[in-house]
């Protein structure tokens, strides 16, 4: 059984703690929630404490979170990151993965909407192209102009995680998986017409290999309708996985 602490309020964060709640198979063990007024999460952690009876955090709160205490986190616990913005500055991400197999803990990275992520870790790629086409009411902040398609973003994911920090995780994700931030090209484009959101991937290989995906979907806010379930199915994987960093 697993002791599963969760930080946010959001709808991720409501939905990964209900189900706990309702599974035989983990208990839950604190949800750490935000400053009231603010909407951003609080700089306080759970406590010393509570982290030591906790086997897996799951932040699905903000990046602030994550460069924050994530460190902290690692040294007791095992840390699935929602907000992978966070991973773009490279001082954070490596502290944390050096910290993850110092203490034999794992810093999990949910698949959320990408599709075959184990394909793409498994292969090496010379050349890497993500692109996101929303409707802008699904974009935060909001574009400026709304009645057109507009390319809002087109260059290395490392320079989009500041522009549009709660539109890019997939980007991060994906580009951790493949070719590296700096060198995996993220394309972010508004929509007006557009009634689903589209995630189009591509990698090329030196041996000619190419994976292609695009997938459509109805859209929650800023994420996919299925965003909930694709975390708890990460949820579920990341007590298989080794320490260090890895994608679930």
């Amino acid at each position: 059984m697993a002791r599963i602490g969760v930080i946010g309020s959001g709808g991720i964060a409501t939905s990964i703690a209900s189900y706990v709640l309702q599974t035989k198979g983990h208990s839950l063990a604190f949800v750490q929630g935000r400053t009231v007024g603010t909407g951003i999460a609080t700089t306080t952690m759970a406590t010393r404490e509570d982290l030591r009876e906790t086997d897996l955090v799951v932040e699905a709160a903000h990046p602030e979170v994550i460069r924050k205490h994530g460190a902290r986190i690692l040294t007791t616990s095992d840390l699935m990151v929602l907000s992978c913005g966070a991973l773009v500055d490279d001082a954070v991400r490596v502290a944390l993965e050096e910290t993850a197999k110092k203490y034999g803990t794992r810093l999990i990275l949910p698949h959320g909407a990408l599709v075959g992520v184990e394909s793409h870790v498994s292969q090496l790629w010379e050349t890497a192209t993500i692109e996101f086409v929303k409707s802008p009411s699904s974009l935060d902040p909001a574009p400026e102009h709304v009645d057109r398609r507009t390319v809002l973003y087109d260059g290395p994911v490392r320079g989009i995680a500041a522009l549009y920090p709660r539109n890019v995780n997939a980007m991060v994700t994906y580009a951790l998986a493949t070719v590296g931030l700096d060198n995996c090209r993220a394309r972010l484009v508004s929509d007006p017409n557009a009634t689903l959101g589209r995630l189009e991937t591509a990698a090329t290989g030196a041996d000619g290999s190419r994976l292609h995906v695009i997938k459509e979907q109805p859209m929650n806010g800023v994420s996919g309708t299925e965003m909930a379930g694709s975390v708890l199915g990460s949820l579920q994987k990341a007590m298989e996985s080794q320490p260090g960093l890895v994608f679930g």
